[in-house]
């Protein structure tokens, strides 16, 4: 990983990149991290910040913890399974987010923030069974992707309350979440939950199969987060009070 920060006047800039080998799919993979800030009356009271990130990763590790098990399985009617993932390349996120900070009064931060994150090469799997073999063949594709917007609000204190020996930090959060991909559900499930077992979707007990594909919201959410800091001994007590909407 290589990063740098270079700054003129109020503006800074921080470039980096970074390497990773995926020796389970072998691919070697380039992430690029771009993030300018800018201070914009050089007293950090209002800042803007941009940014650009790259983020490889996803559900393959449980994808082959799968094939470690279903090599060992074979169903009571004789059938055996086979998976197929050839040439599967490493899931990654692009990330684009935007960030305002602005000092109110004396001792009081407000951020507001907005992410913009698409997944690309999300790993889904499809599954045929050989007539002739008994075999179950499930084949994995670089078919999935999702595209997600992020909105927080955030207020806090530039510095703790004080009451005696110990420091509180409190801070308030909303946020909401929307995100839409065209991956369904039971691709994050083993495959011994699938087929004729039954789960709970909007208050209804149905059919594992008749979810449908990951297309949600997670609209508000409010969180108050408490923090005590006991100055003499060092111990934190960390206190978070959230209630979310019920998601769409």
């Amino acid at each position: 990983y290589m990063a740098d920060r270079i700054s003129w006047r109020n503006v800074s800039l921080m470039p980096g990149v970074r390497y990773d080998y995926d020796n389970y799919l072998s691919n070697h993979n380039i992430s690029p991290r771009f993030m300018t800030e800018w201070d914009i009356f050089a007293n950090q009271t209002s800042m803007i910040t941009a940014g650009y990130n790259r983020y490889y990763g996803g559900n393959i590790l449980d994808m082959g913890l799968r094939d470690i098990r279903n090599s060992w399985t074979e169903s009571v009617s004789g059938n055996k399974t086979l998976t197929r993932y050839q040439d599967l390349k490493t899931p990654y996120n692009d990330e684009l987010a935007m960030g305002l900070q602005q000092k109110i009064g004396k001792n009081v931060i407000a951020r507001a923030n907005y992410v913009y994150r698409e997944a690309h090469d999300q790993i889904s799997k499809s599954s045929r069974t050989d007539s002739a073999t008994k075999t179950t063949i499930t084949e994995y594709n670089n078919d999935g992707k999702t595209k997600t917007h992020s909105f927080s609000l955030s207020f806090e204190l530039a510095e703790p309350l004080h009451i005696r020996q110990v420091d509180i930090n409190p801070q308030i959060v909303f946020s909401y979440i929307k995100s839409k991909g065209n991956l369904s559900l039971n691709n994050g499930y083993e495959e011994s939950n699938t087929g004729d077992n039954q789960v709970v979707y909007n208050g209804n007990l149905v059919s594992y199969d008749s979810v449908p594909v990951a297309d949600f919201n997670n609209p508000l959410k409010i969180s108050l987060n408490m923090d005590f800091t006991h100055q003499p001994s060092g111990l934190v007590w960390a206190n978070t009070l959230a209630w979310q909407e019920a998601r769409k």
